[in-house]
């Protein structure tokens, strides 16, 4: 019998790694699961072991291991599953609970097995699932890879807030304009209009700007010059390469120098510099990392360079963020009252509050694998489905319009009735579209009725701001 090689998962946004057949495929943030790996099998129902991590803070009271055990126990009976068992076992590090079950479908039955356990108010979950007939055939992959699971402190980011600042330069009757963005929880640190720093502390991880008059005709001439003397502060090695690079400035392109280096420090970091040339002003833009960690935040440098903006007229601040999801690939803008609610938030549901009515989930973001390829009208019917049993009293469909969400055909739907969860009358706008022929994706606006067009009209233009990259 020839021995299956396994190849390691590393998520570093949420602190795990764990081995999975090298010929399944990888799957990451699917709506279901955080990583799911299948192999190649055909028929309704894929053979697939999956990962989710739950954090159970947002509940009042965390359960113990022995009440969560319960509580877990429960829930699967309420999916139908028979013929539950429940083992105290251990895999590798962590000592918890396997479960195993049968719940019958359309398809036939479909057999699980599940190892969880606890520690403090995050769950961790790993999953076999299954068509019976299949199930013994993959049982041996899901023995071993749960015992290859590893944990460790969570670094980098799935998304973040950003919000800009605008600068005006004015030398010699030359005026520049320029805005950048930065994450709205990182620290500002120095803040005038040739210098900007913020940082991290938690994750030790810098975003600088300097802006500095050059009579540097060419950026070659400025690469041999005034950036190798900075780059010798940094560093004495002088094997590094300077590269040519683009950034994209209003859909122009403009050329830059990149290069990265790392300094020679007791504690080492990691330097990615670029840098270019624009009416007689030298832009240095520099992210500093711990060397060992660099590319686990390359996602979020790219995106702050992809938002620099630099023109010789009036550039105005917005009056908006822009929160980007790096794991889903998609951005929007939103009131610079918006914030994410941390307990709430997840997959596949972000969910945010206002500043004006702290605590109250008003808006949210979902985007989900629906398991197969889907047709709008489908997905459509499900979420008016979904709200008409959710909302209390006389729930009703107000409007149905046509619409798009970026470059897909979208459904824009207002519905009202009253919400069991805040127990009061309300009405809730969605807009919702399939994106990538099986994910659905959907925005939600849910407000108290008397206060619905005040936050329609402050909030209407999320709804035409999602942009996928």
């Amino acid at each position: 019998m020839v021995k299956d090689e396994y190849s390691l998962y590393t998520s570093h946004a949420n602190g795990f790694s764990i081995n999975y057949p090298s010929n399944w495929t990888v799957q990451e943030d699917t709506g279901f699961f955080l990583v799911g790996f299948f192999p190649k099998t055909k028929g309704p129902v894929p053979t697939n072991i999956h990962i989710i991590i739950p954090d159970l803070s947002m509940f009042p009271e965390i359960p113990s291991p022995s009440e969560f055990i319960e509580i877990s126990k429960s829930q699967i009976e309420q999916q139908g599953a028979k013929n539950i068992k429940v083992q105290e076992t251990k895999y590798g590090e962590f000592k918890g609970h396997a479960f195993t079950y049968v719940i019958p479908s359309n398809e036939g039955e479909i057999r699980f097995k599940q190892f969880l356990f606890l520690i403090g108010s995050t769950v961790y979950v790993i999953s076999y699932s299954s068509p019976s007939d299949k199930f013994d055939k993959y049982i041996h992959n899901y023995e071993e890879v749960v015992g290859t699971l590893k944990i460790f402190k969570a670094k980098g980011y799935k998304f973040t807030q950003l919000q800009a600042k605008t600068y005006q330069l004015s030398a010699e009757g030359k005026e520049v304009f320029y805005q950048i963005w930065h994450p709205k929880s990182w620290k500002s640190v120095v803040n005038n209009q040739n210098q900007q720093r913020y940082r991290d502390d938690e994750y030790d991880v810098h975003y600088h700007v300097n802006v500095d008059p050059t009579t540097a005709e060419t950026l070659e001439q400025f690469n041999n010059t005034v950036a190798r003397e900075r780059l010798a502060k940094i560093t004495s090695k002088s094997d590094y390469e300077i590269k040519s690079a683009k950034l994209t400035n209003h859909g122009q392109e403009i050329t830059c120098s990149q290069v990265q280096v790392e300094n020679e420090d007791l504690v080492a970091h990691r330097f990615n510099i670029w840098w270019f040339i624009y009416k007689g002003y030298a832009f240095t833009l520099t992210f500093k990392t711990p060397a060992a960690d660099g590319q686990i935040y390359d996602n979020i440098h790219q995106r702050l360079l992809a938002r620099i903006r630099v023109q010789d007229y009036a550039l105005e601040s917005p009056h908006y963020d822009i929160f980007d999801n790096f794991s889903s690939r998609y951005c929007f803008s939103i009131p610079k009252t918006f914030s994410l609610i941390p307990k709430l938030g997840g997959v596949p549901s972000l969910i945010f509050e206002d500043s004006q009515f702290p605590g109250l989930p008003l808006f949210v973001i979902t985007c989900e694998e629906l398991g197969k390829p889907a047709l709008l009208n489908e997905y459509q019917d499900l979420i008016i489905s979904f709200h008409m049993k959710g909302l209390e009293g006389n729930s009703q469909l107000m409007s149905t319009t046509e619409s798009h969400i970026d470059k897909y055909r979208a459904t824009q739907c207002v519905m009202r009735g009253t919400d069991p969860e805040l127990q009061t009358p309300c009405k809730l706008l969605f807009k919702c579209a399939v994106i990538r022929r099986s994910k659905g994706f959907l925005l939600n606006l849910r407000v108290p009725i008397q206060y619905f067009d005040d936050y329609y009209n402050k909030t209407f233009f999320i709804f035409d701001s999602v942009s996928f990259y």
